[in-house]
């Protein structure tokens, strides 16, 4: 019993020291966000890049990031080769104005559209039905995998201005005139319909695993704080 109660007060401490550490991380965060803010002109451009942004950090709302450059740079050098602003072209290139791994992939749509079975695709219906908070029409009537290139995009983007390849001015300005017109090319009407898009050539192009980027893509579309994607529409960011 003696053993029991210990093992209690234990817990119970450090049940506390949890939720005394996840308060100050919150509040930290907050105040990081209010430090940051954007001009409201520009913000609108960042709901490009959001879904990997909120997978790495909660800052989607803004520019800055609090992790260490250093991080990032090792995440573009060993993922992607980049190394300053030359090599960040070239990848913008590829994912932009060649098509990406999305030109290759979009086949795999078409295939599933005529009945050839997928095996990665038919679990991941299976997946989002189960846990999943977007409704199964939107992956089953999914056209094109060409989000998951473009989220990329800006996501280089983005984390090449923390880390300094380019400016923040330099961002807004791919953001808005690079990546902005690759995206009004599609048919997106909704940030549920380019989410599916990202999601399933993510699990197509890349990885099985729904896990990692579920939690921020539902937190974006349906999460309790305000996110970019709540204040600006899709459809407003292309107009």
């Amino acid at each position: 019993m003696k053993i029991l109660l210990i093992l209690t007060g234990i817990v119970g401490i450090l049940s506390i020291l949890f939720i005394h550490s996840y308060i100050q991380n919150k509040q930290k965060r907050l105040i990081f966000l209010k430090d940051n803010q954007v001009n409201p002109k520009m913000q609108k451009y960042l709901t490009l890049g959001a879904i990997l942004i909120e997978t790495n950090e909660s800052t989607s709302s803004i520019m800055k990031l609090r992790a260490p450059k250093e991080q990032y740079q090792q995440i573009l050098m060993q993922q992607w080769s980049i190394a300053d602003k030359a090599s960040l072209f070239y990848q913008l290139n590829f994912l932009l104005e060649n098509g990406g791994d999305a030109k290759d992939s979009n086949q795999l749509i078409d295939n599933i559209r005529i009945g050839k079975p997928y095996k990665k695709y038919n679990q991941l219906i299976e997946d989002v039905g189960i846990i999943g908070k977007i409704p199964v029409a939107f992956f089953e009537t999914c056209q094109t995998l060409s989000a998951w290139d473009i989220e990329r995009a800006a996501f280089l983007i983005r984390i090449s201005a923390h880390i300094g390849y380019i400016t923040e001015e330099k961002a807004f300005t791919l953001l808005k005139e690079r990546v902005t017109p690759i995206l009004k090319k599609q048919s997106f009407t909704s940030w549920e319909e380019y989410s599916a898009s990202f999601i399933l050539g993510r699990i197509l192009c890349y990885s099985g695993d729904l896990s990692d980027i579920k939690y921020p893509v539902e937190d974006l579309l349906y999460g309790k704080e305000e996110s970019v994607w709540k204040k600006y529409k899709l459809t407003k960011i292309l107009t």
